[in-house]
């Protein structure tokens, strides 16, 4: 069983007032933070681009990081579901065996042991799609089957993510942890000061 990474980071990023990607979190960017965590989990990492994408691009190739492909979403003004839709037809073509780890780059401060454990449980349950929660409440990363990817293609022409899952009806797994990271979101400038600061938040 083989992973690639899909990390959407297209958008503007308006509420956090700066280009989120290339934000700084423990000494790396937000976007590095992810890629160093999935370099030894994921066999390729996608990063599908969008607003600012050569200042992400050059970023990457400076990082010099393996097996780490950019992809330019031009249409990311749709929205997300457009990036993941691009960044998942992308793994179809080029790794038709792999399963996905889908996260938004909004998420870089999720625990290495959690990465390990969803891909473990993955190997184990083999589940169309497997989801982190904490206090019951679901997060990121997914991890999605090949089989699920290639159905969520054609429905995420219409449909987002959350929407198509629901319409395909697709059992969705869940892995409980204790890390309050997958829950978190960071969007704006105050929830990064949070997180700095150690003081645990909870997304709205």
């Amino acid at each position: 069983m083989i992973f690639t990474g899909l990390i959407i980071a297209g958008g503007y990023s308006n509420r956090f007032k700066g280009f989120k990607p290339l934000a700084n979190i423990n000494g790396e960017s937000f976007l590095s933070n992810i890629c160093i965590k999935l370099h030894g989990l994921s066999k390729n990492t996608v990063i599908v681009t969008g607003h600012k994408h050569q200042l992400i691009e050059d970023h990457i190739k400076e990082k010099d990081f393996l097996n780490t492909f950019c992809i330019n979403n031009k249409d990311f003004k749709k929205g997300m579901s457009s990036s993941i839709l691009i960044g998942l037809k992308h793994i179809k073509e080029r790794f038709p065996e792999s399963h996905t780890i889908y996260q938004p780059v909004d998420i870089p401060h999720i625990a290495p042991d959690t990465y390990f454990k969803l891909i473990q449980t993955t190997k184990e349950r083999n589940p169309e799609i497997l989801k982190p929660s904490y206090n019951m409440k679901g997060g990121h990363p997914l991890i999605i089957s090949p089989n699920t990817r290639d159905i969520l293609i054609e429905r995420l022409r219409e449909d987002n993510l959350k929407i198509a899952i629901k319409k395909i009806g697709i059992k969705m797994e869940y892995l409980n942890t204790d890390d309050i990271s997958v829950i978190q979101d960071i969007d704006t400038p105050e929830d990064l000061d949070n997180y700095l600061s150690d003081i645990r938040f909870i997304p709205v």
